[in-house]
């Protein structure tokens, strides 16, 4: 499809490492699926239970919460990706028909590759952030005081033994956490930046195409198979973002859930007159992350959303009102009809991901943590 190196590899080089690919080697899967993830879902619901003895104060809530939602993210992306694994195959499949880079010359090209590599560059800065994080859980238990595990987690037998599996498997998975980033994150990154490509060349298409029956260049039969062809690529770019809303429709939820919620508890703890700086400090992490996370998703969403916004002017701004071809008018009627339609992502039809609802989640948990600092 591209000349030149094709930085998508990035994202099903990790895909093929997971062990969740079909047709990635078994022993692979059998440890991703029938191994890890049994113990994933055990810890996990360890840690959910944990919430039965750690309530008596918002702090030892926040603690159990922090735990949730870490886990949770790891959850979350693991079973949509088996849920709905033949769509991500699919998806790959359709990248394969998208336009070349080098549509309109390989100076243009290197400048879309060079936008693509910044996203891939972008996760794997994210890979070496996540790990000094890493070393900060791995230390925990051994510089926190009353800290047993780096996460706050129920542990059923008072032993040693059992400390130690549930410390390891902790690590574990925040390490796999971390490749996720490459298998989950960056598909949802590098997709959107590829249908902003797509966009770019259907919009400089366009362009060609109107200054040609402006100028008179060509004849009717040329700028309708023009027409055809920009319509085509059209479609199938509207079927293909449908696909890539539908796999990560639940995902959306599950981060607006965990993100509101957590930043909620946190501007609770900021507002406390009990928090110490540290607590404090903690908290305005915490919300940092959070934000970063929810920007990984909802911006890529927008800029499609304003290059497809683009793409519907330029449809207008066709010069079709000085063709004396009939059939060409009303092709091109049709076809602002059809754009006429918003192209944007949502949470299981709940509300828009875009910038706009990234700004109104940490003002509703702002909201929400005001209302419930003042019961008393």
């Amino acid at each position: 499809m591209h000349k030149g190196e094709d930085h998508f590899f990035f994202v099903i080089n990790c895909y093929n490492k997971s062990g969740l690919r079909q047709i990635t080697e078994p022993y692979r899967r059998w440890i991703s699926v029938y191994l890890l993830l049994p113990l994933l879902l055990t810890l996990y619901t360890m840690i959910i239970f944990n919430i039965r003895y750690k309530n008596n104060n918002i702090f030892e809530i926040a603690e159990v919460f922090e735990a949730v939602s870490t886990f949770g993210q790891l959850v979350a992306r693991k079973v949509i990706i088996l849920m709905h694994g033949p769509l991500y195959e699919e998806i790959i499949r359709d990248r394969s028909y998208f336009w070349s880079y080098d549509t309109f010359g390989q100076t243009e090209g290197d400048n879309f590759r060079t936008q693509m590599a910044f996203a891939v560059s972008l996760i794997r800065k994210l890979w070496f952030a996540s790990i000094f994080s890493l070393v900060f859980h791995f230390c925990t238990p051994f510089l926190v005081a009353n800290s047993v595990l780096p996460d706050a987690c129920w542990i059923p037998i008072d032993s040693e033994y059992m400390i130690i599996f549930l410390y390891t498997l902790e690590m574990l998975f925040y390490v796999e956490a971390i490749l996720f980033l490459g298998v989950f994150d960056a598909f949802f990154l590098c997709m959107c930046v590829e249908f902003k490509i797509q966009f770019n060349l259907l919009n400089k298409t366009i362009h060609t195409l109107n200054e040609d029956i402006a100028g008179g260049r060509g004849n009717e039969e040329v700028w309708l198979a023009k027409l055809k062809r920009c319509t085509s690529h059209h479609n199938f770019l509207l079927k293909v973002h449908k696909k890539l809303n539908n796999f990560f429709s639940e995902y959306f939820v599950c981060q607006y859930l965990i993100n509101t919620g957590g930043v909620c508890i946190q501007f609770f703890i900021i507002n406390n007159e009990s928090s110490n700086l540290t607590q404090i400090l903690r908290s305005v992490v915490y919300i940092l992350i959070a934000s970063l996370l929810g920007a990984l998703i909802f911006l890529p969403s927008s800029i499609v959303e304003e290059e497809a916004e683009i793409f519907k002017d330029n449809i207008y701004n066709i010069d079709w009102q000085n063709t004396t071809s009939l059939q060409i008018r009303k092709f091109i009627v049709f076809w602002m009809m059809k754009a006429q339609k918003p192209i944007n992502m949502s949470g299981s039809g709940l509300f828009q991901v875009n910038r706009n609802v990234l700004i109104q989640m940490p003002r509703l948990a702002f909201s929400i943590a005001t209302i419930l600092s003042k019961v008393k």
